[in-house]
């Protein structure tokens, strides 16, 4: 069991479901303030992001918090 399959208690169902639920096909991508989520909530999300890092083509989840796109702007 990685760290993304941990998100899915909290949903109450997993967060991918249909044909690019294989293993290796998703990846969870995070921007944004996530200073802002609940510890719990940025715990989860966080090595949930990480694991599925390296994961190439299939099914990408974008989650932005409090996200605006005023950092990329800026750099």
């Amino acid at each position: 069991m990685g760290p993304a399959d941990g998100l899915r208690g909290r949903a109450g169902r997993a967060p991918v479901r249909g044909r690019a639920s294989g293993r290796g096909s998703r990846r969870i991508h995070l921007a944004g303030r996530l200073e802002v989520l609940p510890d719990s909530t940025r715990d989860a999300l966080k090595p949930a992001a990480e694991s599925t890092r390296d994961s190439e083509g299939g099914f990408h989840l974008n989650i932005a918090i409090g996200y605006d796109g005023r950092e990329e702007i800026v750099r």
